[in-house]
Formats: structure tokens, sequence, C-alpha cells
């Protein structure tokens, strides 16, 4: 049964979306704090800058301690079966028989996550080197925050019309917004496309999510955990980055870090997202015949 999100699935979703910013930061800060001084040029960070930084840390660690307190949790009772086979749960043949809307709905879910890693590891370069934007900090912060706005304003219209009716649209939208970022030149227009790009990235995240969760049989959540891991994370790590780099690998662009020649990212690693994208289409399509057999 389709459900809409709750305010303790929201929280528990913003409280980890602030750890992974404060891992994020902390990694930044720590590697500037540490960068040599090329030439003579100055630090990228200074101690005192690097100190101001890392005092914003505790920050999601005071909200996962507020949040202990003020969010109620159901009694859940302790799941049934040894530890390793109910990691091994999720890859078992018979339960993915059981469940093929559920498996449909993760690997649409890997679709969207490949894609996105075929140019995210290569973002901040490309925009520094091939873009030539050195200042975009406010570039990229206006793009997550007015993408995470229409994200959140998305959420009812999804559960009015479903999950599943709102995925292609959505997919449709981020296609655009990676086509988009290909032929982005000014500071102004990548605004614009990024905002499409990830508006219609979260939007598509949140509707696998939602539909992942609707398919999980009752009880069973944390029994596919590991299984949701492997399509969210593992195979999109294996797979875009690699798209990514065949990619760039023939461009003749380079640019020196640390004394080593690096590729500079080129504007195609969008158009091989948008690529891979639309193998999204495949599980839609499949979950919608399952939807219409029903």
């Amino acid at each position: 049964m389709s459900q809409s999100i709750s305010r303790r699935s929201f929280l528990k979703c913003a409280g980890s979306g602030a750890v992974s910013l404060a891992a994020a930061l902390l990694t930044g800060v720590c590697a500037a704090a540490q960068q040599p001084c090329l030439a003579g040029e100055p630090a990228l960070l200074d101690g005192k800058a690097a100190v101001e930084l890392l005092g914003y840390a505790p920050a999601p660690e005071l909200g996962g301690v507020l949040g202990f307190f003020f969010i109620r949790e159901p009694d859940l009772p302790r799941g049934q079966g040894t530890t390793f086979s109910n990691i091994l749960y999720g890859f078992r043949p018979a339960v993915v028989r059981d469940n093929p809307r559920l498996y449909l709905s993760l690997a649409a879910l890997g679709v969207y996550c490949m894609s996105q890693q075929v140019y995210m590891p290569y973002l901040i370069i490309y925009i520094q080197r091939f873009l030539g934007i050195a200042d975009y900090t406010f570039l990229l912060a206006g793009v997550l925050i007015v993408s995470s706005v229409l994200s959140v304003l998305a959420g009812r219209p999804i559960d009015r019309l479903g999950k599943l009716r709102c995925l292609i649209p959505a997919g449709i939208v981020g296609f655009a917004g990676l086509v988009l970022m290909y032929f982005a030149r000014s500071q102004w227009f990548v605004l614009a496309a990024g905002i499409v790009m990830l508006g219609g990235g979260m939007v598509i995240s949140a509707c696998c999510n939602g539909l992942i969760r609707d398919y999980t049989p009752a009880g069973k959540a944390g029994l596919f955990q590991g299984i949701r891991i492997v399509f969210q994370v593992l195979l999109p790590m294996v797979t875009g980055p690699y798209i990514g780099a065949a990619v760039i690998r023939g461009t003749g662009m380079t640019y020196e870090d640390l004394g080593t020649v690096k590729q500079v990212p080129t504007a195609e690693i969008f158009l091989a997202a948008a690529a891979a994208l639309v193998l999204l289409a495949i599980p839609a399509a499949l979950l919608k015949r399952k939807e219409a057999a029903k």
C-alpha cells in the first residue's frame, strides 16, 4: 500500500544527510589544511579557518542527541535467524522471485545512482578546469538549495499521483537537465541547468525509495538493507566513475595537480550520464507491467 513520507522518516533522512555533509566537510577541511604550498602560492586553508570550520562538526551529533529524546521509535521484535543468514536473505533467488517489484525498484534506483556517478566524481574539477569558474561555492549552494526545495514541493504531487506514475516524468526532467549541462558555459546557465538536473534527480530518488519502501514485505525491512546498499552504492560506484573516465580519456585536455598530470573532465560526461539514465525506462516499464497485471 502506498504511503506518504512521515515526519519521523523525514527527520531521519535529514539527519543522515547532515552527517554525510559533515563528513564531506571534514574531509575537505583536512585535505585543504594539509595541502602543501606550491611555487610560493598561499595555502588553500590556514589553521585558523580550519578550526573555525571544524567547529561546526558537532552540529549533526547534536541533532542526533535531540532526536533520541524527541522522536519516538516503536518497539520492534528482534529478527529471527542467525546474523549471517539475515545478511544473505536479500540475495536468495527465492526471495527475488517472491518480490519482483521490490527488486525492479532497486534496479531503478541503481540506474539513477549509476547515472549520477558518471559525472559526480568529476563535477568540481569540471567547474574549475573546464568552465573556468574558480569561485563555485555560491553556484553549488544555489543548485543544492533550490533543488532541495523543489524536491520537497514535489512530495504532495507524488503522494497524490503515485510514485510509479511520477518516476518517468522525473526521469525526463533529469535527462533534460543533463543535456542542458552539456551546453551550459556561463555561471547562470550552469545554475539553471544544475537545478533542473539535480531537482529531477532528487525526485527520481524519492520515487524509487518510496517504491522500495512500499514493496518491502512488512516486518522485514532490515533484511533488505544489504541488497539495497548493493544497488544504491556498490554497483553504481563500480560502473559510473569508469564510464566517466572512459569518456574523458581521449579529450587531450590535461592539468597538473601536485606534480601529476590529470585529465580535464569535459561536458561529454553529462551526455554519458544522460545515456545511462535512459536505462531507467526498463525497470519502470516492467514495474508498470507488473502493476497492470496485479
